[in-house]
């Protein structure tokens, strides 16, 4: 009955009686022996109208009071220590093994509305180490770095400089080889689980400085005078990083100096020119020109394949003309 405002029970008879209305404000009420008189109270109080939600109590005023942070405290990646619950009480959180706290603080409160304070705002994430700085006959180039706030992006090493960043997974760094030496595996290593991925290598290209050939990593290549140098009478193509007999996709607009080495063609065509760039010049315009050697105003243009170069009679160096 919605509209019940009070209830008499006959016990004896087993009856109860709803009645519509507030008997119990009308007046004293006389209830014989053996007879329950029941009053529903005013809806005004709040408390004995319902039940108070979770974390809370009746007050002296019949309002339900926060007493205490009912729900549970749950972190992401985390752990929670502490059993209080009171209003004031505090939990600390402690990240998982291979966590950080990036975010938010390790202590918690429970605040007067009854809610852990700033429970959003805490973030225990799986943080990457710093990345190798540099490699072998390599270096950094660059780096993109997956942060709480976004990816920052670095160069050189700038990233090794910055204070308190935290790198998370998906963060990529960007390696890159010396001019003389090649590179084997991929130039970019992403960071994931807490592992940076395999690093490339930087092996002994052609012209690089050695002491036996067995710094000099590429096939085909031999330590002569101090420098990996292709072997025998062939030729190293920047392009395949390689040594050949002809340069497979032509001659290229571009020279490599080679120094204390020795020519073993007799292949050529020489001229007075004083001027440096006057010599290279005429190499470049003749198709046929495989490189020139320019030494006490004389130009010698080479039309044969020529590695090894003596120069025995004067100071100079040869300039071998690139494959492309």
């Amino acid at each position: 009955m919605v509209d019940c405002h009070s209830a008499n029970f006959f016990r004896k008879l087993s009856f109860c009686e709803l009645m519509s209305d507030l008997v119990a404000e009308t007046g004293v009420l006389d209830v014989a022996p053996g007879y329950m008189f029941y009053v529903k109270p005013s809806s005004d109080d709040v408390c004995t109208v319902r039940k108070c939600q979770i974390g809370t109590t009746c007050g002296q005023n019949s309002n339900c009071q926060v007493t205490y942070c009912a729900h549970a405290l749950n972190v992401d990646n985390g752990v929670v220590y502490g059993n209080m619950s009171d209003i004031g009480a505090q939990r600390v959180i402690e990240c998982l093994p291979n966590y950080k706290l990036v975010l938010g603080y390790n202590i918690t409160t429970c605040t007067d509305s009854g809610v852990w304070g700033n429970t959003s705002a805490i973030l225990c994430e799986m943080v990457c180490p710093l990345p190798e700085r540099s490699l072998d006959g390599g270096f950094v180039a660059s780096s993109n770095i997956v942060t709480v706030t976004g990816v920052q992006t670095f160069s050189g090493n700038d990233l090794f400089d910055a204070l308190d960043i935290d790198i998370l997974d998906s963060s990529t760094v960007v390696y890159q080889c010396d001019s003389n030496r090649k590179m084997v595996g991929t130039n970019t290593v992403t960071c994931n689980s807490r592992l940076w991925a395999s690093y490339p290598s930087c092996i002994f290209t052609f012209g690089s400085t050695c002491s036996n050939d067995q710094d000099c990593s590429e096939p085909g290549l031999v330590c002569s005078s101090g420098k990996c140098q292709c072997n025998g009478k062939q030729i190293y193509t920047y392009g395949g990083h390689q040594c050949v007999d002809r340069c497979p996709g032509g001659l290229a607009g571009s020279f490599h100096t080679v120094t204390d080495v020795t020519v073993y063609t007799t292949n050529y065509d020489s001229s007075f020119e004083w001027v440096f760039s006057s010599c290279q010049n005429n190499c470049l315009s003749n198709s046929n020109c495989k490189g020139f050697l320019h030494t006490a105003g004389i130009c010698y243009l080479y039309w044969s394949y020529a590695v090894d170069v003596t120069i025995g009679w004067g100071v100079g160096h040869y300039h071998r003309r690139d494959c492309k």
